[in-house]
């Protein structure tokens, strides 16, 4: 993507002239950057001593971000170089940023994609309504898309039938898939391409390493040019797939949205060598033409947030003819937010915290860190707005867009308390509730247009309910209060209940089995509803879905709340057990209405199409009916 600025200037030498153009943007917070000689002091007494003594440093000050774009390699190189020694005189040299075996199936179809009906079918569970998320498993009206162990599969599926019409094994062609995604006929397959230095061995994904011989080497692998990579499949023909484009980045794969038939991705390229021979990412822009460094003209740097990071976002539109565009940014970005209209890349900003007398700079807890934030518009991939708040994010349900403003939830300092931040539209502070819950931790956030309710978490679990309906003054409830805590907080929809799924704990707040909480929230405090359902009760449980929201099957209409998890049958034995529990709701209470195992194999997923549950594991999918509540028993295994 060409960018906002533009110069025909030659410059070759490294100084200031070397930057062309700069567009002023509002900043909320003042950040210093702190410059010395990082000293190693001998006695832990001494720099206590010397701490004392040392000026606290303003973190709400306003000051203006400049974006800039430089027109020579020479000269961001020596930007990142003079960054690299403020780093340097800070951290003392440190930097951070944030096998399926399916078999036969039990029946064939016998269908031919005239035949074929649309049936409804269940979706991704996604933060942001109308912004499809990419994940492993997807699903249409007719197939079912799976990924596991680096091998994709296409299952048809009719009336509780499967039958596999496609493979494709990508650890033969040096390819490591991460996520896939789905508009209409355009399949997306989202991952990293990879080369060995050696040439001769690559690393098979389909199972564990083993090496009787005691040499562990096996496991250590040195790229020489993995790089993101995007392969686009044109599926018309279920059963040849036809791969009709492949893009590439240096770097790894972030997150990926879907709007509309546009497919946004986020990627990062993590620059630690000053070289000016390897400062640029890479780019193919498609299958057909040569890996290039990236034109200077879509790289940004941001003054005033240093960073050793890029940051490419970029959009792909599916729809006709394949285009791509981006814009690679020198900023972190250890949480994505994507609102539809916009993508907030947001990174924690460590230098508040550090205080320098001249001599030294040490580390101050009780000054908190911030969170620095880029937003970027998702029609042009322009940086419209760069802010700053207090505290750290550290999940994407944190953030969320309202009506032009930015809400934004932190923690301040170690787990010292919790804010919520509201911005407008050029990330300037309005509103704010701060000094929440001191001495906790938030574990969980869900913003819902004019309200919210956020978890906190140390020895019991305080509900927080919050009213936004006035962005200039949010308000916060007292608080319930009991034992557990919900990691993830899911608003029944056109209801006053949400489902809170978390941990339960004892009294010391240890960490035991899985709980599944109804709240009700239409009072001035939330309140619990029936009893909480429990897997793992007063032992041990584990689910992917308590860090990942995609892992939840949620289907309103057929009254489903599902996730797979891990779970101690056995305090004496240790005795593990996988099952797919299915949480029917009511205004009343909740019920585990099936738990459904794959003995010997994990579920990671299930979708519904039509009248039909399908269990997805990695060793196979079972199918089941669904009935006025009731989920049937196995119907037929792939």
């Amino acid at each position: 993507m060409k960018g906002l600025y533009k110069s025909n200037n030659n410059l070759d030498n490294a100084d200031e002239s070397q930057i062309i153009k700069k567009k002023k943007m509002n900043r909320k917070t003042k950040v210093f950057l702190i410059s010395g000689v990082a000293l190693i002091l001998a006695s832990a007494i001494v720099v206590g001593c010397l701490a004392a003594f040392l000026p606290k440093i303003p973190i709400h000050e306003p000051e203006q971000y400049s974006v800039v774009q430089f027109s020579s390699k020479n000269a961001l190189l020596a930007r990142l170089v003079a960054d690299g020694q403020s780093f340097d005189s800070i951290f003392g040299g440190w930097r951070s940023s944030s096998s399926m075996d399916l078999g036969a199936p039990t029946a064939n179809i016998a269908m031919d994609d005239s035949e074929l009906i649309d049936t409804q079918h269940s979706s991704t569970n996604v933060q942001v309504e109308g912004l499809d998320e990419a994940d492993i498993v997807k699903v249409d009206g007719n197939y079912i898309y799976t990924l596991s162990n680096n091998v994709l599969r296409i299952v048809e599926v009719a009336s509780g039938q499967m039958e596999v019409v496609w493979t494709s094994d990508f650890n033969e062609n040096n390819f490591y898939a991460d996520e896939i995604m789905l508009y209409e006929n355009v399949l997306g397959v989202l991952g990293r391409s990879y080369t060995a230095d050696s040439g001769e061995f690559l690393p098979d994904y389909s199972e564990p390493s083993s090496d009787d011989s005691g040499d562990y080497s096996i496991y250590f692998y040195d790229y020489s040019s993995s790089m993101i990579a995007i392969r686009l499949y044109d599926i018309t023909d279920k059963s040849s797939p036809i791969l009709v484009n492949e893009i590439k980045q240096s770097g790894y794969y972030n997150t990926a949205r879907l709007s509309g038939s546009t497919l946004y991705y986020v990627a990062q390229y993590n620059y630690y060598n000053y070289d000016v021979g390897s400062i640029l990412p890479k780019v193919q822009n498609s299958s057909g033409e040569d890996i290039v460094e990236m034109a200077l003209e879509d790289i940004y740097y941001i003054e005033g947030l240093p960073q050793n990071t890029y940051t490419t976002v970029g959009k792909i539109d599916l729809s006709g003819t394949i285009s791509h565009e981006y814009s690679s940014f020198i900023a972190g970005s250890g949480t994505v937010y994507f609102s539809g209209n916009n993508i907030y890349l947001c990174d924690y900003n460590y230098y508040p915290q550090f205080v320098s007398n001249g001599f030294v700079s040490i580390r101050d807890d009780s000054v908190s860190g911030t969170t620095r934030i880029v937003k970027i518009q998702a029609d042009n991939l322009e940086i419209s707005a760069v802010g700053e708040v207090e505290g750290i994010v550290s999940d994407r349900y944190w953030l969320d867009e309202f009506q032009g403003n930015l809400r934004i939830a932190t923690v301040s300092g170690w787990n010292q308390y919790s804010n919520v931040f509201v911005l407008n539209n050029n990330l300037e502070e309005i509103g704010k509730i701060t000094g929440i819950a001191p001495g906790e931790s938030i574990y969980s956030v869900r913003f819902t247009g004019e309200t919210g309710s956020m978890v906190t978490f140390r020895q019991v679990d305080p509900l927080f309910l919050l009213d936004l309906s006035n962005p200039f003054n949010p308000s916060i409830s007292e608080g319930l209060k009991k034992e557990g805590v919900s990691y993830y907080l899911h608003p029944i929809s056109g209801t006053d209940f949400t489902i809170g799924l978390g941990r339960e704990t004892d009294e010391n707040g240890f960490s035991q089995g899985i709980e599944i909480v109804l709240f009700d929230y239409s009072g001035e405090e939330a309140e619990i509803v029936g009893a909480p359902i429990f897997v793992g009760e007063d032992l041990y449980a584990y689910s992917e879905a308590l860090y990942n929201p995609r892992a939840i099957l949620y289907d309103k209409e057929k009254n489903i709340f599902a996730f797979s998890a891990d779970y101690m049958a056995d305090s004496y034995n240790y005795n593990y057990s996988n099952g797919y529990f299915i949480i029917g709701f009511s205004e009343g209470e909740l019920e585990i209405r099936k738990e459904i195992q794959h003995n010997g194999s994990s579920i990671n997923r299930a979708v519904i199409v039509g009248d039909y549950l399908y269990v997805i594991s990695s060793a196979k999918i079972t199918s089941h009916s669904i009935s006025e509540n009731v989920i049937g028993d196995v119907f037929s295994t792939l």
